[in-house]
């Protein structure tokens, strides 16, 4: 007999989730039918899987960042497919996809698995009454998924989670492939082909510092090509707007052209460095702390992509730790870093594919959880 498990997203990019979508997928290999409950939003492109057991689904009135009561849509849903499949358990993966599974979990006697996308607010901060619906909602969840001992910590001083319901899944995306370097960006964005390519894939905000980013590339050799891919459309935002009114796609490429999670491999592995730059103004704590959740660095390792990173210590950990790139504190540290990097390439690109495989590798984590949520039992 088929297992049924039911995940819950409010917001509607779980494509941007690696280890999230790795992880349907392996349920999916393993007799599990999936049903995904998220929203849409024509800035993000739905995501794709290549398996019938999968089952992505917008409940009525779910599509476009104005509607309305979105949350209370997806509960309503949920709990009317909960009483029909009778599901194995139910997965919240961002805050108020949490809360929806934590009342669904109630109602219909199913275990609740509580994944943490995003750090909750601490303990000391006025928590929203969103943030104390979430804390509930954690508190309450059968098993709970984060991504390192940094995020296990937190949750466990600022949101009284027991440390034993802790599961540890890196934000990677499966097992990497033995590709040899591609040529995406010379074929679709017709640069040279000995230029070397300074990627900064995923988000494009001031949460990324990409203004900063493009002024730092500025000053940067010829060769030295400063790309920003968006794993969205972001064309008619503020930040991209005010970035080319103020010249600096002069210094750099903004492709704003996502792809699917299928093709982001060769996309990523045609690049000469990654780049992972956070704003700690901005982010705070949830940028120091931000360790193996940066799904931009774990897809960057899996294809033998050296790293520039922010100098936090829960990247610096593992970036020098396996010499697999470097941290900088300022953005006029970049060019020297590159070159650093360009000087000894094999060795950081060895370093690269080693630390991903023995640090962000998803493949037995997800099979210790799949046994760990076979044995859950409703409360």
């Amino acid at each position: 007999m088929k297992k049924t498990c039911i995940f819950i997203m409010r917001n509607p990019y779980i494509e941007k989730v690696p280890n999230v979508m790795y992880w349907i997928r392996y349920l999916a290999a393993h007799d599990y039918r999936t049903v995904i409950l998220s929203s849409k939003d024509a800035m993000y492109p739905p995501a794709e899987f290549e398996s019938e057991q999968v089952c992505y689904e917008t409940p009525a009135g779910c599509d476009g960042p104005s509607q309305r009561f979105v949350s209370l849509r997806l509960l309503a849903r949920a709990l009317s497919l909960a009483r029909q499949v009778r599901p194995s358990f139910i997965v919240g993966i961002d805050a108020l996809g949490n809360v929806v599974a934590s009342v669904v979990s109630r109602s219909a006697g199913v275990p609740h698995v509580a994944f943490i996308l995003e750090y909750p607010s601490p303990r000391a901060s006025r928590r929203s009454v969103r943030d104390r619906l979430e804390a509930v909602a954690l508190r309450g969840g059968h098993l709970v998924v984060t991504h390192d001992k940094y995020h296990r910590e937190f949750l466990v001083r600022e949101v009284d989670l027991v440390e034993a319901r802790i599961h540890l899944l890196p934000n990677g995306s499966g097992p990497r492939g033995y590709r040899t370097p591609g040529r995406y960006f010379v074929d679709v964005l017709g640069l040279a082909p000995d230029d070397k390519i300074i990627l900064h894939s995923g988000g494009f905000g001031p949460w990324f510092c990409c203004h900063e980013l493009a002024a730092a590339a500025a000053q940067w050799e010829r060769s030295r090509k400063l790309v920003f891919h968006t794993s969205h459309h972001v064309d008619t935002t503020p930040y991209a707007v005010e970035f080319r009114s103020r010249g600096l796609d002069k210094h750099a490429v903004l492709h704003s052209s996502p792809v699917p999670d299928s093709q982001l491999d060769e996309l990523v592995g045609s690049a000469s460095i990654g780049l992972a730059t956070y704003s700690l103004d901005l982010l705070g704590f949830r940028a120091e702390y931000l360790g193996l959740a940066a799904g931009k660095i774990g897809r960057y390792l899996k294809n033998g992509i050296p790293v520039i990173a922010t100098n936090v210590a829960s990247i610096r950990e593992y970036v020098d730790g396996y010499r697999c790139g470097l941290c900088v504190d300022r953005f006029d540290q970049l060019d020297n870093a590159i070159s650093t990097i360009l000087a000894d390439y094999g060795t950081y690109r060895a370093n690269a594919f080693r630390c991903y495989e023995e640090l962000w590798d998803v493949e037995k984590p997800c099979a210790e959880l799949t046994t760990c949520l076979e044995s859950l039992k409703a409360v």
